[in-house]
């Protein structure tokens, strides 16, 4: 059954001079209505004199109905004090605004909104009697005190402050909670109650407390009795406060302390401490913001608490915007905008003057301002432009920098070519996040521009537009031959790979010298180069008498000879592979060696190779060509091929790429007796050696999880993730019941692929029983609940976001 709808009605009360205004809070409502009915059974209903039904009787007694009616008046003042109404020689506003205000002392409803738009100085020296009228208003409410007012200078602060204002009340209505009259959290130092003035306040009224607030003030009674009864005086548990209604309180004075006084945070324990009772009592709605607060700002993911918002049932599009313009904590704003910028959430988007983007990049801490930047340098579209170009005048240093950037990344994003063009005139430098803006739109930009761009400064650049002339097949002899000569080794790679597959004779000790790097520098990916790659394409052109001679050569080049014979071999064709494995290897190595000196054969093996290898070249490439052989088996694997895997199985460290090449071919085509020659490989300290013997017991195993508890006999971190990878991949949840005892391992990793596992294969129900168990034990691991928590509870896109986040993590592993 669906919920009832519930209806908020605002009454807006002004005179006609506040035409635009009124036009202006139907925008916003009709915005705010859009969020809100997808998430929440929450609608606003905004009354005013347009919307009063024809009828018989004064005008103005059919408006009062629609008044008496509202939850919150919201009057507008400016020039004009109105129209008479009919009575007692008042206007309509002071006939609306003397019934509301009533009404509120009598009922406590409806709340009292009041907001004055200036007026220019010159005119209140001369304000005729419409502006005599309202400035005499005003005087009268500051002296009688009776409400706050805020005061607006033009449309477009109005529609920011109303929105602000409505979106708080929102939080407050959502979750049924009294209000709070505070504009601003308090920015890092205490301050009494004294020091909060009226112009920090947002307008208020009384209101009817929630469930939350009634449970509050019975648990503030019951430790109030026992205090002064000392029962909470000793160190003794008699007595004492149940741990849920102790975890209660201590929520409750947190959050009282950061929205009042000074922003703080809970910590890991606290917060699951709180969690560990989370069904235990209703919360208020700024006790949910500061838990949400206390987890968007957990970067080490141990904090859980989604659980809470999921039950305040505030949809993200209300505090997400709510927490990136209006937190007075700077860390706050900038987190929110950061994760704006990861969800692409539409800070961007609106009416021009009242998106969150506007008031973000003017925000007083150039921290915000900066990832208001980076938000657009990502998300921006051509309307954004003017905004950005403002902060290349910044007063802050960083924030100009961060224009410049976000100005560059937008461009090149919406008008690729034009902007490629200009960093070239400009000889602007290129990372790798600019490259990947210009390559989402490369397709936008012409041969000749990228050609242009070829003779740029930037090595990246050059490199870039080498790489994709040459993959549209757009490259000329003319300009290969001038890219070998680059500076950049990316782009000697693209022209050398041109000529190579066009059949131009090259030699190859000139390749590797023109694109090996130092064995050990750390050089960019722009400045790197393939000889293998180039090499390669050569080969594949030659004849198969050729590429026998390559071969036989022993030299680095017979590696690549033996992968481009492999790749033309069809699976049925491998005896040649087999054969020369199975001994005529050795003896061709014998000739070779009797006629070939190691000094003068060109390679590119580096000389720290003898540190853990052969040191004669040619007794390396030997081996660098079994490894290859071996490798093409295993791509393409028979049953004939077995007994040579089994054969290579070694222990020799010097031939470990041919014992990881053999396991893999092993978990293909061998048979379950040929696990126990696994055993000694199990245990590797080699990582790659690990998991292919892994592989291979788990493929060759009757049952998966009979192969699981054998290698969870001694867990390790490669081991676990063999197995959760082969599981996922063959879609077998059974595995879980061995996987789950590893969600108290101490290992933070181990614990965390286990957890992977589960919310990639449990359903909603089977989570929810698995943190409930977690939780009931008598410890834990935070890392695990706060994984299950966001997969259960965490909004639907923000849900998806943390998955990714371990998508990525766990593809590191494979």
């Amino acid at each position: 059954m669906e919920n009832q709808l519930r209806v908020f009605r605002v009454f807006l009360a002004s005179p006609s001079d506040l035409g635009e205004e009124r036009r202006v809070a139907r925008e916003i409502v009709d915005e705010l209505n859009l969020i809100c009915s997808k998430e929440t059974d929450l609608r606003i209903e905004l009354l005013g004199w347009e919307d009063t039904l024809p009828g018989v009787g004064r005008p103005q007694a059919l408006i009062n109905a629609d008044l008496d009616k509202a939850d919150l008046f919201l009057g507008c003042l400016w020039q004009k004090m109105g129209s008479p109404s009919g009575t007692h020689g008042k206007t309509g506003f002071e006939e609306e605004f003397d019934r509301a205000l009533a009404r509120n002392q009598n009922a406590g409803t409806p709340e009292m909104w009041l907001f004055i738009k200036e007026v220019d100085a010159a005119r209140t020296s001369d304000p005729g009697e419409q502006l005599r009228k309202v400035l005499e208003f005003r005087k009268k409410q500051e002296e009688a005190k009776q409400l706050l007012f805020k005061e607006f200078k033009n449309v477009a602060s109005w529609r920011e402050l109303l929105r602000s204002l409505l979106l708080r009340r929102l939080f407050r209505e959502i979750g049924n909670q009294p209000i709070i009259a505070k504009e601003e959290q308090a920015k890092g130092s205490a301050r009494t109650q004294e020091q909060v003035t009226d112009s920090e306040a947002v307008p208020k009224s009384p209101s009817k407390p929630g469930p939350a607030f009634a449970f509050l003030a019975d648990l503030i009674e019951e430790a109030a009795r026992k205090v002064r009864t000392k029962e909470l005086l000793g160190f003794d548990r008699t007595g004492a406060l149940p741990a849920a209604s102790t975890a209660r309180l201590l929520l409750f004075a947190a959050t009282n302390y950061d929205w009042n006084w000074q922003h703080i945070e809970f910590g890991a324990h606290e917060i699951n401490s709180i969690y560990l009772h989370r069904e235990a009592a209703p919360l208020t709605g700024l006790e949910r913001i500061f838990l949400l607060r206390t987890i968007l700002l957990d970067t080490f993911s141990i904090k859980p608490g989604w659980y809470w918002i999921y039950k305040w049932k505030v949809p993200i599009g209300i505090w997400l915007p709510y927490l990136a313009l209006n937190d007075s904590d700077e860390s706050m704003r900038v987190a929110a905008v950061q994760l704006a910028n990861r969800l692409a959430f539409p800070l961007n988007k609106g009416a021009k003057t009242a998106r969150p983007i506007i008031k973000i990049l003017k925000d007083e801490k150039p921290a915000v301002r900066i990832a208001g930047l980076a938000f657009l340098g990502l998300h921006g579209v051509a309307r954004d432009e003017a905004a950005i170009r403002e902060l290349l005048a910044d007063q802050d240093k960083e924030v100009r920098i961060a224009a410049e950037r976000s100005l560059r990344l937008l461009l090149l994003r919406i008008s690729p070519e034009a902007e490629l063009q200009r960093s070239i005139r400009n000889r602007d430098n290129f990372d790798d996040d600019l490259l990947e803006a210009l390559k989402a739109g490369v397709k936008q930009i012409s041969n000749d521009c990228l050609i242009e761009a070829t003779s740029d400064a930037s090595g990246a650049l050059r490199t870039f537009a080498a790489r994709e002339l040459f993959l549209r097949g757009a490259l000329t002899d003319e300009l290969a031959r001038r890219f070998v000569h680059d500076d950049s080794r990316g782009v000697r790679e693209s022209g050398y790979r041109f000529l190579a597959a066009n059949g131009a004779a090259l030699d190859f000790t000139e390749v590797k010298n023109a694109l090996k790097g130092s064995y050990l520098s750390n050089e960019p990916s722009w400045n790197k180069g393939d000889p293998v790659v180039v090499i390669q394409a050569a080969l594949e052109r030659l004849p198969a008498n050729e590429l026998a001679k390559k071969l036989i050569a022993f030299n680095d080049e017979s590696v690549i000879a033996i992968r481009v014979i492999g790749s033309k071999l069809q699976r049925e064709n491998l005896d040649v592979i087999r054969e020369l494995l199975g001994g005529q290897l050795d003896e061709l190595f014998k000739q070779a060696k009797s006629v070939q000196s190691s000094e003068k054969s060109p390679h590119l093996l580096p000389p720290l190779l003898s540190l853990w290898g052969p040191s004669d070249p040619l007794e390396a490439a030997k081996g660098e060509i079994e490894t290859a052989a071996l490798e093409i088996l295993a791509d393409k694997p028979t049953a004939e091929s077995r007994a040579v895997f089994l054969r290579h199985l070694s222990t020799d460290s010097s031939k470990s790429d041919q014992l990881i090449a053999s396991l893999r071919g092993l978990a293909k085509v061998g048979l379950a007796d040929d696990r126990a020659k696994l055993l000694p490989f199990l245990s590797s300290k080699s990582e790659a050696i690990e998991w292919e013997a892994s592989n291979a017991y788990l493929a060759l195993s009757p049952t998966i999880v009979a192969a699981a508890n054998d290698l969870l006999a001694s867990p390790t971190k490669t081991k676990v993730w063999c197995i959760v990878s082969q599981a996922l991949k063959t879609s077998d949840t059974a595995i879980w019941k061995v996987l789950e005892k590893l969600l108290l391992n101490e290992d933070e990793d181990i614990r965390r692929m286990a957890c992977y596992f589960a919310v990639k294969t449990q359903t909603k129900k089977q989570l929810t029983a698995l943190l409930n168990k977690h939780l009931t034990k008598g410890w834990y691991y935070y890392n695990v609940v706060v994984t299950i928590d966001r997969a259960l509870y965490a909004p639907k896109d923000l849900a998806a976001l943390f998955l990714s986040d371990e998508e990525k993590w766990a593809a590191r592993w494979d």
